[in-house]
């Protein structure tokens, strides 16, 4: 065989291994794709989750209050002003908050905060002046679970940030190789987290 057959045959062998190189790093970024899109599916599926549980637990410790203060208008001697006003102040509180999309602005988050802060500390301070509540076991105990619900927002908050972080990295770093992967993928964007400061 030739000199130059045997250049012939070796350029044709490096084509043929360089054409099956690249078929196969094509189909290993095929499934890497796959992996990061199924990622984005499993994120979403544990923000939906974390909002989820956050939520119960506000609209129970809403509900635990108006309870409350039900229990409260069955107590003898009881001042019913205050207590129509905080009944009020329960449902215009509850009406007042942010969902996935506005707690995007910052100052909504802070006006509710402060609602609510205001709304469980004038609730136990009121109940403390009704005389005769520690004999109304249903009362006594509300006015151990509404603190705890109330403590609860904010570590329900932490756990949500923990998974909006970590698909917030994964979108940034994706995003046009994922449109390119499917269209569907285009309105991709970072959401908006409780560490608005950071």
């Amino acid at each position: 065989m030739s000199k130059s057959n045997i250049y012939l045959l070796l350029a044709i062998v490096l084509f043929c291994f360089s054409c099956k190189q690249t078929r196969e790093g094509k189909k290993v970024s095929r499934v890497k794709l796959d992996s990061i899109a199924y990622e984005v599916t499993v994120l979403e599926d544990s923000i939906q989750n974390s909002w989820q549980v956050m939520t119960k637990n506000e609209e129970e410790m809403f509900f635990n209050i108006k309870r409350l203060l039900q229990e409260i208008e069955y107590i003898p001697g009881h001042d019913p002003r205050p207590l129509d006003t905080l009944k009020k102040a329960n449902e215009a509180t509850q009406a007042m908050r942010y969902n996935q999309e506005t707690m995007r602005e910052s100052a909504l988050i802070d006006r509710y905060d402060e609602a609510v802060s205001n709304l469980v500390n004038n609730v136990r301070k009121y109940s403390n002046t009704v005389k005769g509540i520690e004999r109304h076991q249903v009362a006594v105990q509300l006015l151990e679970e509404i603190p705890q619900q109330y403590q609860k927002i904010y570590l329900n908050r932490v756990h949500y940030d923990f998974h909006i972080e970590d698909y917030n990295k994964l979108v940034e770093k994706n995003k046009k190789r994922l449109e390119k992967y499917n269209p569907k993928y285009a309105s991709l964007e970072s959401k908006p987290m409780f560490r608005l400061s950071e």
